[in-house]
């Protein structure tokens, strides 16, 4: 561990050139640069030319896990690279695996190669100087933060002027999994990807069609009251996700002080008629409920 820098100081906005000269390489026994990128992370990184060249980028990424995604964009070129996390993962959670209590200390920050360093760090407050990066990159993490008008307004401060955000992101509150389950609940798997996990308990949309009390009443024939309330927990309550719904975030970045790039939505899952009927009801016609991932590109300006 170098305790020496801390990205939560308050009393001390850290340089690149600070970090990289006093963090010391790992010599942590947690496997972190094991060169593991799933499909969803390699689409990502494959559309960064779409909008610039990143030879020569210093680049912050958010919610970087073991650093793999970084270790990644050094093939094209790249310059220093920091990557942050800051998780609210329980150690009991079995779905959690070892990046996440390598992170939990926030005094933890470690260099990974001559290029990476990876550190706690709260995007919405981080204690790096103004000015510092080309990118600021970021794979399923933006539904993730809370207050991300706040994040957006650090993220300007951290850019160098025509700095970038890149951010690729979902499943979006709205959609028709946006109920982001990912934990076991009394011995049973539950990931939103993967659906047979739960169609019995859940089916599409209907995290947004019923209110916590409402399911809890429709499950109670068939399931604990401890299993329900943990898993109402976890969708109506748990900090994990956000619960921005597609037009929160349009408001949010159209409202950001950053120079609109792209605002596009990639993964959407049709929202069945009498479900989309029952929805609109509910919430008016500014939502787009089949939209379940989306790609936003930003610029300071």
């Amino acid at each position: 561990m170098n305790s020496i820098v801390s990205l939560k100081n308050p009393t001390h906005h850290y340089t690149l050139d600070e970090i990289f000269t006093q963090v010391l390489p790992s010599h942590s026994e947690i496997p972190l640069l094991n060169q593991n990128l799933s499909t969803y992370q390699l689409d990502a990184i494959a559309r960064l030319p779409v909008y610039f060249d990143i030879k020569d980028f210093d680049i912050l990424e958010i919610g970087a896990d073991e650093g793999n995604c970084l270790n990644e964009l050094v093939k094209s070129g790249t310059n220093r690279m920091l990557g942050i996390n800051n998780w609210c993962a329980e150690e009991e959670d079995k779905l959690s695996n070892a990046r996440f209590e390598l992170v939990q200390s926030e005094q933890l920050i470690t260099r990974l190669s001559k290029q990476i360093v990876l550190s706690y760090g709260d995007i919405r407050q981080l204690a790096i100087a103004d000015n510092s990066f080309d990118l600021i990159f970021s794979i399923a993490t933006f539904e993730h933060i809370q207050a991300l008008d706040e994040a957006l307004i650090e993220m300007h401060r951290l850019l160098k002027p025509k700095g970038f955000i890149y951010a690729n992101f979902g499943p979006v509150w709205s959609g028709a999994i946006g109920h982001h389950l990912w934990c076991e609940i009394e011995g049973r798997i539950l990931q939103f990807s993967e659906e047979e996990q739960y169609a019995d308990i859940l089916q599409r949309h209907e995290h947004l069609l019923y209110s916590a009390a409402e399911l809890k009443q429709k499950l109670s024939a068939n399931y604990s009251d401890s299993f329900i309330n943990e898993l109402l927990y976890r969708i109506y309550e748990h900090p994990h996700i956000n619960r921005y719904s597609y037009a929160d975030y349009r408001k949010i970045v159209m409202n950001s002080p950053f120079k609109v790039l792209a605002f596009k939505k990639l993964w959407q899952i049709p929202t069945e008629e009498t479900m989309l009927n029952k929805l609109q009801q509910k919430y008016g016609y500014t939502i787009d409920f089949n939209c379940s991932s989306l790609e936003i590109v930003l610029q300071k300006q």
